[in-house]
């Protein structure tokens, strides 16, 4: 029986995703997911390593339908196996099974994972990792067992090995190892710490795919001065050293800055303010408010495994919201959070008295409702995502009157989905595309134009200080294509 609804928990929001799913590249960070596992690249930082090698793996086993299709599914699949854990750890805090699958379902049909599942995206395979980990934090703060303890640490290490979003569940990990009902031996922290290193040893790829790429000449931006590797094969060039620190440590995101922005009183404060707000735009006041009963249950039932729980979900917060400035979408971010909440909402049927049977009756059928409404609201706008272009429009535009053998320097929005036709499906194949905002190489374009012609797509009115544009093109408000032309000359008066 407990398999049936297993399956149900996971292979129930798969169909979904994959019926709303795309089969055209997209743009932005979703493009370049849909790029870089097929081509075993190296993406931007940090580089997400597991990401990348599962994504390689599933790209070329699962050869059905686009490149573009098929890591959008294998996004899917994380978060279902997200949804799945859900399930597991309501049934692991002893909620009735029923309650435990309406409570991951509604979990999968709101509007914010509904979304990200549907689309390649690194975070969802963190999510899915991060959620594992903290299932079986709370399963070793309940009981002790040391195989817990050990599929924590090797969940925590796969998940920072995806994303470095996952370092914040350490605030978990040591709260279920200090509430644990026995003392955890020095034996027992090596060997989870050393399975946490052997995971952080998958970063080792960056480099040695990165040399090889350089070596074997497939890198097509090494003859330009100041560009920083191939977007999507070869991101920051990690094959030396400036390279893999750049690329491992985020700093051109001002990740550290956030970091520590995070972890100030004023930061808390905001942070977990515009949380609540949050979680009503996803659950609404009601979702909210059986999460908080639900909380109250569980701490009466074993606070510990609460505690251990709660603590692990929402570390991340803040950090999340002090990002803002800086990420473009910084809600993926706090999706471990959202997580957190059908969990405690399930709680709300925890067996406490002999009002267990009402208590839990009441609870499915409410979780149950507001899974249907909350399903019923997205359906339309989520299954209209799958018949979306995304980016392939701009490639098909751009391939029409750009060249091959020519750069093209584009924003990172756009230039992801150039690169998708570059290495991917061969659509844009032969160019160069340089991911940038195009007057920031203002003093390159003389040694690039010697060698090649040099295009830009851009919004309207671009100026680059000293060199004429040519107009070649406009398809909508956003795209306008140029050509560089010459220096623009200036006049030196004779002495």
């Amino acid at each position: 029986m407990d398999a049936a609804f297993q399956a149900a928990a996971f292979l129930l929001p798969l169909a979904i995703y994959c019926r709303s799913a795309s089969s055209d590249p997209a743009s932005w960070d979703t493009a370049e997911m849909q790029s870089v596992p097929y081509v075993l690249g190296i993406a931007h930082p940090t580089g997400f390593p597991l990401y990348t090698l599962l994504g390689w793996i599933f790209s070329h086993v699962f050869a059905l339908g686009t490149v573009a299709y098929r890591l959008n599914v294998f996004s899917a699949m994380a978060m279902s196996a997200a949804c799945l854990a859900i399930y597991v750890a309501a049934v692991e805090l002893r909620i009735a099974r029923p309650v435990a699958l309406a409570a991951s379902l509604w979990f999968s049909v709101t509007d914010l994972i509904w979304v990200h599942a549907a689309r390649a995206e690194v975070h969802d395979l963190a999510l899915a990792l991060s959620a594992f980990s903290v299932l079986y934090g709370v399963r070793y703060a309940r009981t002790g067992n040391s195989r817990a303890l050990f599929s924590m640490a090797l969940c925590w290490g796969l998940a920072l090995a995806t994303h470095p979003i996952a370092v914040w569940l350490v605030f978990g990990v040591c709260a279920a190892i200090v509430l644990a009902p026995r003392r955890t031996t020095l034996r027992e922290l090596g060997s989870a710490g050393l399975i946490v290193f052997g995971c952080l040893l998958l970063y080792a790829y960056l480099p040695l795919r990165s040399a090889y790429i350089v070596t074997h000449g497939l890198d097509p931006t090494v003859a330009l001065s100041g560009a920083a590797g191939s977007i999507v094969l070869n991101y920051n060039d990690p094959s030396h050293w400036n390279g893999f620190v750049t690329e491992i440590t985020g700093s051109q995101f001002g990740a550290r800055e956030a970091i520590w922005s995070a972890l100030t009183p004023a930061s808390l404060g905001t942070g977990f303010g515009a949380w609540i707000g949050a979680l009503n735009t996803a659950y609404g006041a009601a979702g909210i408010a059986l999460a908080v009963g639900g909380l109250a249950a569980l701490l009466k039932r074993d606070w510990r495994t609460c505690l251990t729980l709660t603590i692990a979900c929402v570390a991340a917060v803040p950090f999340s919201y002090s990002y803002a400035g800086v990420e473009g979408d910084p809600d993926r971010y706090r999706l471990l959070s959202l997580w957190l909440v059908p969990v405690l909402m399930a709680g709300a049927a925890v067996k406490l008295s002999w009002l267990d049977g009402i208590r839990s009756i009441a609870a499915f059928v409410l979780i149950a409702l507001f899974a249907g409404q909350t399903y019923a609201n997205n359906q339309e706008a989520s299954f209209a995502n799958r018949d979306s272009a995304g980016g392939r429009n701009t490639i098909a535009q751009a391939a029409r009157r750009i060249p091959p053998g020519a750069i093209v320097v584009a924003p990172w929005i756009d230039a992801t989905s150039l690169a998708y036709g570059e290495f991917v499906d061969g659509t844009f194949a032969g160019r160069v595309v340089v991911p940038a905002w195009p007057p920031d190489f203002a003093n390159d374009y003389s040694a690039w134009d010697k060698a090649r012609a040099v295009y830009f797509i851009t919004p309207p009115k671009l100026a680059i200080p000293g060199w004429k544009l040519d107009v070649l093109d406009s398809w909508d408000s956003t795209h306008v294509l140029y050509r560089l032309v010459r220096p623009r000359l200036t006049m030196t008066r004779r002495s």
